[in-house]
């Protein structure tokens, strides 16, 4: 039997690619952002399918990333929110390193590793647990 991939080692590869970016490269720093963004999003997905989320449609959500924060905006749930909160804005900062074209930094990926800090910080401290 293979063993399931362990999402959170996504996050392991960002901060490979920033520690062996000698040229402060815009790829390096993107792709750091983006394999962040995938480490939390895909434990958070998982946690939610253990409650109850299926990539159903939610009232104004689009697409099943924004779909799965739709759902944990409907919890009662204050750790749900401030995941939700801090997911969002991780989303968006992955959102430009894929899709936008203006300069991308180093300070971009440290922004992205806090949420990532927040958003694992208030999964432990509740039964979203990391």
């Amino acid at each position: 039997m293979r063993l399931k991939f362990n999402v959170l080692t996504f996050n392991d590869v960002a901060h490979f690619l920033i520690k062996n970016n000698s040229k402060d490269d815009q790829a390096f720093i993107r792709t750091a952002i983006g394999r962040i963004y995938y480490a939390t999003y895909l434990k958070i997905r998982a946690k939610a399918k253990m409650k109850g989320f299926t990539e159903v449609d939610y009232p104004g959500a689009g697409g099943v990333h924004k779909k799965l924060m739709a759902f944990l905006d409907m919890m009662s749930d204050k750790n749900a929110f401030l995941i939700s909160r801090d997911l969002k804005l991780l989303m968006k900062l992955r959102h430009n390193a894929d899709y936008e074209t203006h300069e991308v930094t180093n300070n971009d990926f440290i922004a992205a590793k806090g949420l990532f800090d927040n958003i694992k910080l208030n999964a432990q401290n509740s039964h979203w647990n990391f």
